[in-house]
C-alpha cells in the first residue's frame, strides 16, 4: 500500500505536457492514453484525449512537410506538377493542394512586381525615365492601366524636377546601382556625344 501511496502523491503530466511529449516522440499511444487516465479522465474521455493529442501531431508534422514542400517549389526545386503530387501524396485534396501551389505563384509573381516597381519608381523619380516610358515599362510587364496611373501619380509627388541632364560620374554611378541598364546608359552616352567604345 505504500507503493501506491507514493504514486498517487507524484504531479501527473498536465495535458499540454502530453501533446509535447508525444510531439517529440517522448510518449507514445499507449503511455499517452496512461497519462490522461492518471489526470482523471476516464476511459472513454482519455481515449477522446488521446486521440485529439495524435491527430495534432499529424497535423504539426503535414503543415511543416507541407512548408518544406511549397518552399522547394520556390526556390525552383520542384515542379509545378511534382509539388502538386506531393502535397496530395500529404493527404491534401486536389483542390487544396492546387490552392497552395496557385498561392505560390501569386508569391513570386508579387514578389517580381514589388522589384520591378523599385527599380523603375527610381528611374522615374531621377528622370531617367518619363512618364511615357513608365506605362511603356509597366504595360510589357502586365501592370494593369489603373496600377500603372497610381504609381505615376504617387512617384510624382515626389519626382525632384530636372534642372540638368545626369552628367558622366551621375550615370556611371546609376548603372552601377542598377538604376539603368546598359542599354540606356549607352543611349544617355550618346545623347552627350561620346561614342561608343
Amino acid at each position: 500500500w505504500r507503493d501506491k501511496l507514493i504514486d498517487v502523491a507524484y504531479t501527473p503530466y498536465t495535458r499540454v505536457d502530453v501533446r509535447r511529449m508525444y510531439k517529440a516522440g517522448v510518449l507514445n499511444r499507449e503511455q499517452v492514453k496512461r497519462s490522461y487516465l492518471d489526470i482523471g479522465y476516464d476511459d472513454e474521455k482519455a481515449e477522446n484525449m488521446t486521440k485529439f493529442a495524435i491527430a495534432e501531431g499529424v497535423s504539426a508534422e503535414k503543415d511543416l512537410t507541407k512548408a518544406d514542400i511549397l518552399d522547394g517549389y520556390k526556390r525552383t526545386l520542384f515542379t509545378e506538377a511534382e509539388a502538386f503530387l506531393m502535397l496530395v501524396d500529404l493527404g491534401y485534396d486536389d483542390i487544396e493542394a492546387a490552392f497552395y501551389v496557385l498561392r505560390e505563384d501569386d508569391k513570386k509573381f508579387k514578389d517580381h512586381k514589388k522589384k520591378l516597381l523599385a527599380l523603375y519608381e527610381k528611374q522615374y523619380k531621377k528622370n531617367i525615365l518619363d512618364e511615357n516610358g513608365v506605362i511603356r515599362v509597366l504595360s510589357a510587364a502586365d501592370f494593369a492601366a489603373s496600377e500603372i496611373e497610381y504609381h505615376i501619380n504617387d512617384w510624382s509627388l515626389e519626382k525632384k524636377i530636372p534642372t540638368a541632364t545626369p552628367g558622366l560620374g551621375d550615370l556611371k554611378t546609376f548603372l552601377k546601382e542598377g538604376t539603368i541598364t546598359k542599354d540606356e546608359f549607352i543611349s544617355e552616352m550618346r545623347g552627350k556625344k561620346f561614342k561608343d567604345g
